[in-house]
Protein backbone atom coordinates (compact mmCIF):
# COMPACT_ATOMS: atom_id res chain seq x y z
CA UNK A 1 0.00 0.00 0.00
CA UNK A 2 1.27 3.47 -0.85
CA UNK A 3 1.39 6.47 1.48
CA UNK A 4 -0.97 8.67 -0.53
CA UNK A 5 -3.98 10.11 1.33
CA UNK A 6 -7.38 8.46 0.99
CA UNK A 7 -9.49 10.73 -1.18
CA UNK A 8 -12.31 8.56 -2.51
CA UNK A 9 -14.70 6.14 -0.86
CA UNK A 10 -17.41 3.95 -2.35
CA UNK A 11 -20.09 1.91 -0.68
CA UNK A 12 -20.81 -1.27 -2.59
CA UNK A 13 -19.05 -3.90 -4.58
CA UNK A 14 -15.91 -3.44 -6.66
CA UNK A 15 -16.34 -0.10 -8.50
CA UNK A 16 -16.55 0.06 -12.27
CA UNK A 17 -13.47 1.09 -14.19
CA UNK A 18 -15.43 3.85 -15.93
CA UNK A 19 -16.15 6.51 -13.26
CA UNK A 20 -19.59 7.43 -14.61
CA UNK A 21 -20.88 3.88 -14.05
CA UNK A 22 -21.84 1.97 -10.91
CA UNK A 23 -21.76 -1.76 -10.38
CA UNK A 24 -25.09 -3.53 -10.05
CA UNK A 25 -25.96 -4.38 -6.46
CA UNK A 26 -27.80 -7.64 -5.79
CA UNK A 27 -31.39 -7.21 -4.45
CA UNK A 28 -31.25 -3.41 -4.80
CA UNK A 29 -34.57 -1.73 -5.56
CA UNK A 30 -34.88 1.66 -7.18
CA UNK A 31 -37.55 4.26 -7.72
CA UNK A 32 -38.44 4.43 -11.47
CA UNK A 33 -36.34 7.54 -12.09
CA UNK A 34 -33.29 5.67 -10.75
CA UNK A 35 -33.56 2.72 -13.16
CA UNK A 36 -30.35 3.79 -14.90
CA UNK A 37 -28.52 2.34 -11.89
CA UNK A 38 -29.33 -1.21 -12.93
CA UNK A 39 -26.48 -1.36 -15.44
CA UNK A 40 -23.49 -3.64 -15.39
CA UNK A 41 -19.97 -2.26 -15.71
CA UNK A 42 -18.79 -2.02 -19.31
CA UNK A 43 -15.29 -2.63 -20.60
CA UNK A 44 -12.76 0.20 -20.38
CA UNK A 45 -10.97 -0.08 -23.72
CA UNK A 46 -7.79 1.56 -22.42
CA UNK A 47 -7.32 -0.66 -19.34
CA UNK A 48 -9.12 -3.65 -20.89
CA UNK A 49 -11.10 -4.39 -17.72
CA UNK A 50 -14.52 -3.68 -16.24
CA UNK A 51 -13.77 -3.16 -12.53
CA UNK A 52 -11.26 -0.86 -10.87
CA UNK A 53 -8.84 -3.01 -8.88
CA UNK A 54 -7.21 0.01 -7.19
CA UNK A 55 -9.89 -0.01 -4.49
CA UNK A 56 -9.52 -2.22 -1.41
CA UNK A 57 -12.16 -4.19 0.46
CA UNK A 58 -12.47 -2.92 4.03
CA UNK A 59 -14.70 -5.80 5.22
CA UNK A 60 -17.26 -3.39 6.64
CA UNK A 61 -20.92 -4.13 6.00
CA UNK A 62 -24.10 -2.10 6.05
CA UNK A 63 -27.48 -2.49 4.40
CA UNK A 64 -29.17 -0.26 1.89
CA UNK A 65 -31.88 0.31 4.49
CA UNK A 66 -29.39 1.58 7.12
CA UNK A 67 -27.71 3.95 4.65
CA UNK A 68 -30.99 5.36 3.36
CA UNK A 69 -32.62 5.54 6.80
CA UNK A 70 -29.71 7.34 8.45
CA UNK A 71 -29.36 9.82 5.57
CA UNK A 72 -33.09 10.61 5.37
CA UNK A 73 -33.52 9.18 1.89
CA UNK A 74 -36.19 6.68 3.01
CA UNK A 75 -38.44 9.51 4.17
CA UNK A 76 -38.01 11.20 0.79
CA UNK A 77 -38.80 7.98 -1.10
CA UNK A 78 -41.87 7.29 1.04
CA UNK A 79 -43.18 10.76 0.18
CA UNK A 80 -42.85 10.17 -3.59
CA UNK A 81 -45.99 9.45 -5.62
CA UNK A 82 -46.83 5.73 -5.84
CA UNK A 83 -44.04 4.72 -3.47
CA UNK A 84 -46.27 2.00 -2.01
CA UNK A 85 -46.66 0.62 -5.55
CA UNK A 86 -42.93 0.53 -6.28
CA UNK A 87 -42.00 -0.63 -2.79
CA UNK A 88 -45.01 -2.70 -1.67
CA UNK A 89 -43.07 -4.53 1.04
CA UNK A 90 -42.26 -1.23 2.79
CA UNK A 91 -38.58 -1.40 1.88
CA UNK A 92 -38.13 -4.98 3.12
CA UNK A 93 -35.75 -5.72 0.22
CA UNK A 94 -33.48 -2.92 1.34
CA UNK A 95 -32.65 -4.94 4.49
CA UNK A 96 -31.39 -7.75 2.22
CA UNK A 97 -29.22 -5.45 0.11
CA UNK A 98 -25.80 -5.56 1.75
CA UNK A 99 -23.04 -3.14 0.85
Amino acid sequence: MDSLPLTSFRVGSQPCMLPDQEAKVQFASFYPLEQDRLNECTLDKVQNRTVDKRFSELNLNTTEYEVQHDSGVLDILKAKPLSEYYFPDQFKGKHATIY
